[in-house]
This record gives structure tokens, sequence and C-alpha cells, in this order.
């Protein structure tokens, strides 16, 4: 899950897995530029990432796994 959305400074991510790995939390624009790469040890289930430098609007993030990876967005305000 992804918190507060929309959000003005601190975005959080938690999600649930079975597998010990090392995750890529990605956060991009809508015209596909990075503007945060996180890496996230593999004994945490959570992640924050402080957007208050971000300008307003819509931005994508993906969290990367050896398994998989997930896809959403969210609205800074």
């Amino acid at each position: 899950s992804v918190y507060p959305n929309p959000a003005v400074s601190i975005l959080n991510f938690d999600w649930e897995t079975t597998t010990n790995q090392t995750y890529t939390l990605q956060v991009t624009d809508v015209l596909g530029k990075v503007v945060n790469t996180q890496h996230i040890a593999s004994d945490q289930r959570t992640g924050q990432v402080d957007i208050s430098t971000l300008t307003k609007g819509v931005y994508l993030y993906q969290i990367i796994g050896t398994t998989g990876t997930t896809n959403g967005k969210f609205i800074k305000e």
C-alpha cells in the first residue's frame, strides 16, 4: 500500500512478501525521468520517500524485486 495519497512531503510504502530479497523503490515523473531511487534491505517491509522537493503532479513508482515488480502512481500536492 502507498499512503497518504495524495501526499505533501513524505510517501510511505508497505508491502507483504514471503521471500528475503533486496528491493529497489523507484519513483519517476510522468515523462519517465527517475526522481528517486532507494534500495531496501530484505528484512524491511516498508519504505519512505521524501517528496517535499518534487513539484505538484502525478508520479509513478515501481517496487522491483527478484520475483517481480509492483507498479502504481501517486499524487504530489
